[in-house]
């Protein structure tokens, strides 16, 4: 179960909504209307990605959710790693009502590779049991012919 939400939540991890997309704006940028710095916009534009990859766990948009992916990627969870096609499947038997980001921070250790780790509070059910509670999660994103895709993610229920 939780390997399905993860898998989801890699979907979920990614990222267009305009809503969430704001969460990477500093409070500054926010208050004094301030454009962002190139490396505000870089930490924006990877914390956007995540939430559309979010946005389409949580409206079922397998087919959309795919190419936000590496050919290689894998997910890290407590009942194991699994690859992309597992991700999908577990999709399918999500049911996510609702879901919030907070703690958003992105650390680029070279300028292909981004890390994102944030806490993320859902609602839901899998196969019918609720997974409704926070999470730890992280994305490793690597930048390909241009693109970035998500290649790595890990989840992890907070006690």
């Amino acid at each position: 179960m939780k390997k399905q939400f993860a898998l989801a939540g890699v979907a979920l991890l990614a990222m267009t909504s305009l809503c969430f997309g704001q969460a990477g704006m500093t409070n500054a940028a926010k208050s004094k209307g301030k454009s962002l710095s190139p490396s505000e916009q870089q930490n924006k534009a990877i914390i956007d990605k995540e939430v559309a990859l979010w946005e389409m766990v949580k409206n079922k948009q397998v087919d959309a959710f795919r190419p936000y992916h590496a050919d290689k990627f894998s997910a890290v969870l407590s009942d194991g790693v699994i690859n992309l096609n597992q991700q999908i499947e577990g999709i399918r038997d999500l049911d996510l009502k609702s879901y919030s980001l907070t703690d958003t921070k992105v650390v680029f250790p070279s300028k292909d590779i981004a890390l994102l780790t944030y806490k993320v509070t859902v609602q839901g059910s899998y196969k019918g049991q609720d997974i409704s509670g926070a999470y730890y999660a992280s994305t490793v994103w690597v930048n390909q012919g241009g693109k970035w895709l998500a290649f790595l993610y890990t989840e992890i229920k907070a006690t």
